[in-house]
């Protein structure tokens, strides 16, 4: 659940940003919508970036926690078989 929370903020947050402060400076140097276009794409590509990076930090867990588990498996067969 932890990585699903952390993967919508990592979508949704800097969308809202680039929605925000585009459509300001659009209305300020009136420029529609050039400037929400372009910070939208960059928001986009920092939250690709940063869902590739999670991911990746989150199969690294996820192999961890799995070699661990084989690892208490097999001590607790072997263990078993000595006595």
């Amino acid at each position: 659940m932890a990585f699903f929370t952390q993967a919508t903020g990592a979508i949704v947050v800097p969308l809202l940003i680039a929605l925000f402060v585009g459509r300001h400076l659009d209305q300020k140097y009136q420029t529609a919508p050039w400037i929400f276009l372009g910070l939208t794409m960059i928001a986009f590509g920092l939250s690709c970036l940063a869902l590739v990076i999670m991911s990746r930090k989150y199969l690294a867990q996820i192999e961890k926690d799995i070699l661990k588990k084989d690892e208490r498996r097999s001590n607790n067969q072997s263990t078993k078989s000595s006595k």
